[in-house]
């Protein structure tokens, strides 16, 4: 299921955060308290994949190698990557095509989606990456993004989408879903909006005119042998190129850096 990107933030007073370019950017005064959970997660069928991408999966012929299952129709080119939870179908086929406007890119996105029984979990618009033709979605729990453990790299989290000639270039998404929820801890205490703003003032490595976001998100770990992850909370620190930092030390009110 596709949702807008938002956050939920009953009864919670904000406060804008100024980059050094002058845009604002609402965090929350006070501590945000949320549980960490862990998830059975389950393989999506290759076959699934295959009747949904190629046009004609009767003449789709595969080859099974070491690191990936690969399924093409002499044009197109599907590759599953069991061990890192990855789906990669490619059109290379595909030449530059004039640019959409982002409100018809979108729409062409989820159209795709619709057509293609894309939406595993729930997702977020991620960005929309109007020079590239790119789209993409993240996982997400409560409203809130997932994104991927860097300690604990499981899998990817986000659907992306690059387009040519209004036909599907490229497209990536995670090879698993999300299933039953099979444990919660008591609830995580991240550091407040304002000390969030404190960390980022004091640590003059960061650009903070390329800051494009800052809001929490969950980060999915677990070993790539198992078929449970784990999701924590964290602030996350988005920048205009897409680079994506964690805050070190979110629990309780211990000030940490950025990793």
């Amino acid at each position: 299921m596709f949702q807008l990107f938002i956050i939920k933030s009953e009864f919670s007073s904000y406060f804008a955060f100024e980059t050094d370019i002058g845009n604002e950017i609402m965090l929350p005064d006070n501590i945000i308290e949320l549980d960490s959970y862990q998830y059975l997660t389950d393989e999506i069928n290759d076959e699934r994949f295959k009747d949904a991408l190629f046009s004609n999966p009767r003449l789709v012929k595969q080859d099974v190698n070491f690191s990936s299952n690969r399924y093409t129709d002499s044009k197109r080119e599907l590759n599953i990557f069991p061990n890192e939870h990855l789906v990669r179908f490619v059109n290379p086929t595909l030449t530059e095509s004039s640019v959409l406007e982002e409100d018809l890119l979108l729409e062409q996105s989820i159209n795709y989606l619709n057509d293609h029984g894309g939406w595993t979990d729930d997702y977020l618009l991620f960005n929309i990456d109007k020079p590239n033709q790119q789209v993409r979605y993240v996982m997400s729990i409560g409203s809130i993004p997932i994104l991927t453990s860097t300690e604990e790299y499981f899998g990817p989290t986000m659907i992306s989408q690059r387009w040519g000639q209004n036909e599907i270039a490229i497209y990536e998404r995670p090879s698993y879903q999300l299933m039953t929820q099979i444990s919660s801890s008591n609830p995580i205490s991240l550091i407040s909006g304002k000390e969030v703003a404190e960390i980022l003032k004091a640590d003059q490595s960061i650009d903070k005119s390329k800051i494009e976001n800052i809001y929490i998100a969950y980060e999915l770990g677990g070993s790539t042998d198992q078929k449970y992850v784990k999701l924590t909370p964290s602030w996350c620190i988005e920048m205009k190129d897409g680079t994506l930092m964690k805050l070190k030390a979110n629990q309780g009110r211990d000030k940490g850096g950025l990793e």
